[in-house]
Order: C-alpha cells, then structure tokens, then sequence
C-alpha cells in the first residue's frame, strides 16, 4: 500500500519546540490581559509579633476589586513574614506586611517593591 505525500514538512523536535515558544509567547497573557506596573520603594515599620502593617502605593489606573500581585525587594523578605496586596481605593494599592512570628518584632529591611495589577 503506498502512503499519499501531501507535501508536509515533517518537523524536527527543535523546530516544533521553537513553533510551540512562539505560539506560547504570543499569546502570553500581557498580550490578552491588560495589567499595570508600579515599582516604588516601601520602608516597611517594626511591627509587632503576630500583627502586620499597611502601606500603599499609587498605581494609576487600579479600581477596587482588580488582582494584586506584590514582588517584594529580596533584602526585605523576612524568614517569618509575608507580603499580599490589594486595591483599597482608586489608583491605591495597599501593600501588607504580616508578621507570622509570635515571639518577637520584624523591621522588614527598606526595599523596591514592584506592583503588578491585572484588570
């Protein structure tokens, strides 16, 4: 039985994979999704075992109930602490720092935070 040539490439697996990357950057989703960017320094206080302090930062364009994504400055990660942020106002992002330890006060070191808000 002879097989019809339809005249197909066939593609190798580095070619196929270079197609795949294409296709996946192409359609990333800062391409589909609107976001904003605001990066700024934030000097977080010393806050208290088991509590958290607030800051905020003027992001352009957010509105209450947009998502929050929060990339702290490695220096000011703290091996009991975490940050998450959300739009508390128009154009404001609040940014939390939460103190997890319950033994003992965290001074998060001053850092460039970068705020990513998805629309």
């Amino acid at each position: 039985m002879k097989v019809k040539d339809f005249g197909w490439k066939t593609l190798s697996i580095a070619q196929a994979l270079i197609i795949v990357i294409v296709l996946i950057v192409s359609w990333s989703p800062k391409s589909h999704y609107p976001s904003l960017v605001q990066s700024g320094t934030l000097d977080f206080p010393n806050t208290t075992a088991g509590l958290s302090s607030d800051l905020t930062m003027t992001v352009t364009g957010a509105v209450l109930g947009d998502c929050v994504l929060v990339g702290p400055a490695d220096a000011s990660v703290s091996s009991n602490g975490c940050y998450m942020g959300w739009v508390s106002a128009t154009n404001t992002v609040s940014v939390r720092y939460l103190n997890n330890s319950l033994l003992a006060g965290v001074n998060p070191t001053s850092g460039v935070f970068k705020i990513l808000v998805f629309k």
